[in-house]
């Protein structure tokens, strides 16, 4: 009993003093930045959850460095970020070290055209490329602001500018999205059966034409939080193409023109957009679809996505959980043109079923995966005579366990009888392993069994999972 008394003891004593030393409070005395040739100190400190003199113990103060990287990190404005404190009795001075990124993107390209990578490996349709000009300017003057010029050719044609300003406005916390874009094509979908798409091409002449322009409203009142309002305008005008579902009508031409009202708000407290184990993303848009033709009808669409990452004690081990839920409204009971339905539909899918096109008024999709780190984070270095910002990369490896499920409510019963997947609970499930990379690229290659067939198969993606504002 008396040696239990003195090992108690010891360790109370012992454990005293850490405890002291993590509720000492420390007053914020100076923010340190280093590393920034480019990007204005205030882009870099506006990600701050804190402030200059504030008071905060040491265990908070732990929490809100790793919040800050976070942050610097989710710009996609550095390829590293390391954040350290050194302390004294009283004060705390916080040493921000960042490695910019290239922001200066001119690029040739040449891409596939279909929906995922997996779709075109499996129907190597060599009509479905595209190919041209663009070039992508990040952080313009310093100020995290984006301009983007693009010129493609090919089986989907688009013409494109688009500029994004951030942080004006008296606290710094508004921006401004302006876009104006051209698409043409003279191949297009116009049917969905057996939810597989049916294809119309003309060779002589565009069938479909997409002219849009917008402009979008953010505010970010806090740190993870984001309210964007927006408006539309969209003109299409389709020739001897498809104008209403599942059906096509011959003419010379057609015209379809709206106006676009959209909300959408997006709250974010993941620890990383590329493969995040931990926090939570919300996000919410609703959209008015204002037709200023009298032969199509007007409709609205809703659209939640949550996802919640949560790290299993301090292991490699984290488990993520995703929810889609997706609707459409017809409210003048006139007919939606079919390119709209798709637009709505097209990059709904599950794991395993990349191959198939959901078309309905109302989808369901939950997705949950047990992901662990099978390689850690390290940095490798490559060939000196590359500029620094690609003189060295990084990479992590995940292995996932997922299991996905998901439902569409069909438009009517034709597309019930046409496409026999909708109406039906499927799932999915299989392994995955990811490679996680710099200039936010996920290379995905899974196994997944097929429920609806009872078959499995090996699905190849690499994508870029941020959120694409334009």
């Amino acid at each position: 009993m008396r040696k239990f008394l003195i090992i108690i003891l010891g360790l109370f004593i012992f454990y005293l003093p850490n405890t002291k030393a993590q509720e000492t409070p420390y007053v914020i005395r100076e923010i340190i930045v280093a590393g920034n040739t480019k990007t204005n100190l205030d882009v870099i400190l506006r990600e701050c959850p804190f402030s200059i003199n504030d008071t905060i113990t040491a265990i908070q103060l732990k929490n809100y460095i790793e919040k800050y990287e976070s942050n610097l990190s989710k710009t996609s404005l550095f390829n590293f970020v390391t954040i350290t404190y050194q302390p004294d009795s009283v004060y705390a001075d916080i040493i921000v070290n960042v490695e910019e990124r290239w922001y200066f993107w001119p690029y040739p390209i040449l891409e596939h055209a279909e929906r995922n990578l997996t779709t075109f490996l499996n129907n190597m349709d060599m009509n479905k490329i595209n190919y041209g000009l663009a070039a992508d300017i990040y952080n313009l003057r310093g100020k995290n602001e984006t301009l983007k010029l693009k010129f493609r050719l090919g089986y989907k044609e688009h013409y494109s500018l688009a500029f994004q300003k951030n942080g004006f406005g008296m606290l710094k916390n508004s921006s401004v999205r302006f876009k104006i874009e051209m698409f043409r094509q003279k191949s297009t979908e116009y049917s969905i059966v057996n939810n597989k798409p049916l294809y119309i091409s003309d060779d002589a002449n565009y069938i479909k034409k997409d002219f849009n322009i917008g402009i979008n409203y953010g505010y970010r009142p806090e740190l993870n939080y984001v309210f964007n309002f927006g408006i539309n305008y969209k003109n299409s005008v389709f020739k001897d193409s498809i104008l209403f579902s599942n059906h096509t009508t011959s003419g010379d031409e057609f015209k379809s023109s709206f106006l676009n009202p959209y909300f959408v708000f997006n709250y974010d407290s993941r620890n990383n957009k590329i493969y995040p184990v931990k926090g939570v993303q919300i996000n919410l848009y609703y959209g008015e679809n204002r037709s200023l033709s009298d032969i199509t009808g007007a409709y609205s669409t809703f659209g939640l996505y949550s996802q919640y990452n949560k790290q299993i004690a301090k292991t490699r081990v984290s488990f993520r959980s995703e929810f889609t839920y997706l609707f459409m409204k017809d409210y003048e009971h006139k007919p939606i043109v079919f390119s709209n339905k798709l637009e709505f539909c097209r990059n709904f899918w599950i794991r395993g079923y990349e191959l198939f096109y959901f078309i309905g008024n109302e989808m369901i999709g939950f997705q949950n995966t047990i992901g662990i780190k099978i390689s850690d984070f390290k940095i490798h270095r490559i060939a000196s005579f590359l500029p620094g910002e690609f003189s060295k990369t990084y990479s992590r490896i995940y292995l996932d366990i997922f299991f996905d499920i998901c439902r569409v409510q069909s438009w009517n019963n034709e597309d019930l009888a046409l496409n026999p997947m909708n109406d039906k609970l499927l799932y999915s499930g299989g392994l995955a392993v990811n490679l996680e990379t710099y200039y936010d690229r996920l290379l995905s290659i899974y196994v997944a069994y097929i429920g609806y067939s009872g078959k499995t198969g090996i699905f190849v993606n690499y994508k870029t999972p941020l959120d694409k504002l334009f």
